[in-house]
């Protein structure tokens, strides 16, 4: 796929946190941080060493009463992190490389990007993407391979007991017992040992999680886990999983590169009532 350039700004982790806690916010969804966990000596010096350093990039300026007046673009972004309409989270690693994530932020003025750095895990870039069809294309990209993969057409549901009786086997590595039981479950036996090797070796592994907001409100959610085997793409759809019921049902299915796509496009088409794309970037470009 093509690669679009976009500017943005790069901000820490920790960063990120105090930024959030100066918008008002207790969190911003997809950064984790032990901040929580400190002494109140240590988090007033992480804060001071922060605060430096967002000085220094011109994000803030510090008054002197000691007031804060954050960047109005970043703060624009922030607002659409700390409180979307729909949130999104990508992660995926490619032969045993660490975890790389990138989250999607969507309110009714913008939808806004937090990308995490390949090689400075500590690193996120925050960017305005304006449209959906801007976001839906990034993550898009995310699922991108040039390796062709075959659609078989399999598709079998497990309750979330045997789901969790699937992944001990998983856990144990004991092949031919985990085959036994996808068999045993609806896949079929020519097709099984390619999904054990996807889910096994996990040379290629991607997931994407989706939160819809009634404002204050989780109205919906999506989640599914992509293993890519030697012929096909597994897809675990984890969606059901909405409350603690042994009878929820997790669906296994070999997808093609072309049903993620639509996939992507479905759920972002889905949204367009409450996205109001008449904010352009020129706005926030100025």
């Amino acid at each position: 796929m093509e690669k679009i350039a976009e500017a943005g700004f790069v901000l820490s982790k920790r960063e990120l946190v105090f930024l959030a806690a100066i918008t008002g916010a207790d969190e911003i969804y997809g950064i984790e941080d032990n901040i929580s966990q400190m002494g109140k000596e240590k988090i007033n010096e992480e804060w001071q060493k922060a605060r430096e350093q967002l000085q220094e990039k011109k994000y803030i300026e510090v008054e002197l009463d000691n007031s804060i007046t954050i960047d109005d673009e970043l703060y624009a972004l922030l607002e659409a992190c700390c409180r979307p309409r729909a949130y999104f989270n990508y992660s995926g690693s490619e032969e045993g490389e660490p975890l790389h994530y990138r989250n999607i932020y969507i309110n009714e003025r913008i939808a806004v990007e937090l990308d995490q750095d390949r090689v400075d895990k500590d690193t996120w870039i925050l960017t305005p993407l304006v449209t959906l069809d801007k976001a839906a294309y990034n993550l898009k990209e995310c699922f991108f391979t040039e390796k062709n993969y075959e659609k078989n057409g399999v598709k079998f549901e497990v309750t979330q007991e045997e789901f969790e009786e699937i992944n001990n086997l998983f856990e144990k590595e004991d092949k031919l017992k985990t085959i036994e039981f996808l068999i045993n479950s609806g896949c079929s036996k020519d097709y099984a040992g390619d999904l054990f090797e996807a889910i096994n070796g996990k040379n290629l592994f991607k997931s994407l999680f989706t939160i819809i907001f009634d404002y204050d409100n989780i109205t919906d959610f999506f989640n599914y886990s992509l293993y890519y085997g030697e012929k096909y793409i597994w897809q675990i759809d984890t969606s059901g999983l909405k409350n603690n019921n042994k009878e929820n049902k997790i669906i296994f299915s070999s997808v093609s590169s072309e049903d993620i796509a639509n996939g992507i496009d479905k759920v972002m088409n889905s949204l367009r009532h409450i996205f109001n794309e008449s904010i352009k970037g020129e706005e926030f470009y100025g």
